[in-house]
């Protein structure tokens, strides 16, 4: 059995608001007709404690013409120089598409991590982030940190370390794989667990080129 552990951490974001500044106009100009209904209080309260946020987009992901249909046989992604690059909000990343299914009924994307099986060496292992986006390939749910638990595969003798992104409608999706730029090259510890009390601890490098696997559970 494999454990995946990574050194935790907090990140503050401060997000600065711009401040709007009013033109000098003619006194007479700036007054309010009698008539004008007026924006009660709390509704501007409200408006200041609940911005508006823009959804992102790539709109360069559909241009990607080498996007992967997700189906039950397990696909390997890979993720290499070559890759298209975008902007996402944990910072820059190649990434590759992944087209879903539109099924009526909920399910599941699997994300399987894939240990010593890089484009560089051994001992590297990539932790992928995921995007699920649109048809017009704009953001509808961002998971920068998925879930990785030992999971047994269906032919597997060992557990793999799996993730599970649930998908809730046949609307056309994307997802988008890509990696946090923020813990790039950082180290991540792997116990394999042999049973019998029998374990062994081995480090890994978190890279942002590499492998991972994909496929459909329902």
């Amino acid at each position: 059995m494999k454990t995946l552990a990574t050194n935790s951490g907090v990140l503050s974001i401060a997000l600065g608001f711009a401040g709007l500044a009013l033109a000098n106009m003619p006194l007479e100009s700036a007054a309010v007709p009698p008539d004008s209904p007026e924006i009660p209080v709390t509704a501007v309260a409200q408006l200041a404690n609940n911005p508006v946020v823009e959804k992102q987009c790539w709109p360069q992901a559909a241009e990607d013409k080498k996007s992967t249909k997700a189906g039950f046989v397990q696909s390997m992604i890979k993720i290499t120089p070559a890759s298209p690059q975008g902007n996402f909000k944990t910072g820059d990343s190649a990434f590759e598409v992944v087209a879903l299914p539109a099924y009526k009924k909920e399910y599941r994307l699997e994300i399987s991590l894939v240990f010593d099986l890089n484009l560089r060496k051994q001992s590297e292992v990539l932790v992928p982030s995921v995007v699920i986006v649109d048809g017009n390939f704009c953001e509808i749910t961002d998971l920068q940190k998925l879930n990785f638990t030992p999971t047994y595969g269906a032919f597997a003798a060992v557990e793999i370390e799996k993730a599970f992104v649930k998908i809730g409608d046949e609307k056309p999706k994307y997802a988008l794989i890509y990696t946090d730029a923020r813990f790039a090259d950082s180290e991540v510890n792997v116990t394999s667990d042999f049973g019998y009390g029998m374990q062994n601890t081995s480090r890994y490098r978190r890279v942002s080129l590499g492998y991972v696997n994909v496929r459909i559970n329902k």
